[in-house]
């Protein structure tokens, strides 16, 4: 309205003196006013655009690929996991001459113990039972529940979810040939227990100063305080010493390197958390690449495991040389 009211003034004072060259600047004023007033449109409806980043910002795209990236692994197939047991850590040279860590998990006795099914848990599950335990050492209940699934006892129990269609009956026993070398698995363990730790150790604090008068507060962790008077207390979540380790930890897109079939054990690329005969959780990665074969589907019986005429089965080799830059 006022931008309008300043229009009106302006002719007016052009029809009264009469002048060209007063007409002209009105003109002129008049087709630079209406290409701000376009501009500024455009810049509010994108100013609007960003202020609402709920409905059409750059939190609304990634909201949107989110739910893509979900609906992608909700319509993919998946398999049940694995239960394994850490060995240790041992090295093997690659074609390119490089050393790999791996680690050693064993697949000891791994059977399914029970299948969770939508219509009577209202959840598709497949529940893995590992490492054989004495009978006479579980609870009547625990008895009768192995007995009705034809397994024998089992020190460790798991659910893993998943598809109806890759559902595997009770008794079937999962070897670690299950897992194709090349393919990434996303693994879940019991990180390493460090004890009391403190600050330094457990957050990487850098700690005070070695000398200038420094007094007994090398490892210190300072003023844990949030102010004086307000808020007058320490916020919660505050980084502090205290226990470290003994927690249940994923790593994600772990390298299968290598898998032996005779010994039933598969070798993964990289450190895997735990200590030397902890249980080991072993699935497919949600986030990894797909695998270089075929997946055996819903999972790799006994007889396709003796149809194997190698002892190992090995990642395929690389044809350009990875370490070199191109």
């Amino acid at each position: 309205v006022m931008l309008a009211l300043v229009f009106v003034a302006r002719f007016l004072l052009c029809v009264y003196e009469r002048s060209f060259v007063t007409i002209f600047y009105f003109f002129f004023f008049f087709f630079q006013a209406e290409d701000g007033i376009r501009d500024a449109q455009e810049s509010r409806g994108l100013g609007d655009v960003y202020k609402r980043q709920e409905y059409g910002g750059p939190q609304s795209r990634t909201m949107a690929l989110r739910v893509t990236q979900l609906l992608r692994v909700a319509q993919t197939p998946r398999r049940t996991g694995l239960l394994g047991v850490k060995c240790g850590m041992t090295e093997q040279w690659d074609e390119w001459g490089m050393p790999q860590p791996l680690t050693v998990v064993k697949v000891d006795r791994c059977e399914v113990s029970q299948v969770k099914t939508e219509e009577r848990d209202g959840y598709t599950a497949v529940q893995l039972g590992a490492i054989d335990k004495k009978l006479k050492r579980v609870t009547n209940a625990a008895k009768g529940h192995y007995e009705r699934s034809g397994v024998a006892a089992k020190r460790h129990v798991v659910e893993f979810r998943v598809t109806p269609d890759a559902v595997v009956r009770e008794g079937t026993e999962l070897f670690a040939a299950h897992f194709v070398p090349g393919q990434k698995v996303d693994v879940v363990g019991k990180s390493k227990g460090k004890g009391f730790a403190g600050v330094m150790k457990r957050h990487g604090f850098g700690g005070g100063n070695a000398t200038h008068g420094n007094s007994r507060a090398h490892r210190k962790p300072g003023s844990t305080g949030a102010g004086g008077q307000d808020p007058g207390r320490v916020i919660k979540g505050h980084k502090m010493a205290g226990h470290m380790g003994d927690k249940r930890t994923t790593v994600q897109n772990i390298e299968v390197y290598k898998v032996d079939v005779e010994r039933n054990l598969i070798f993964l690329r990289g450190s895997i958390p735990g200590s030397k005969g902890s249980l080991l959780q072993i699935s497919d990665a949600i986030k990894g690449a797909d695998a270089p074969t075929e997946l055996p589907f819903p999972t790799i019986s006994l007889e396709q495991v003796r149809a194997i005429t190698k002892s190992e089965i090995v990642r395929p080799a690389a044809t350009t040389n990875p370490y070199v830059p191109e």
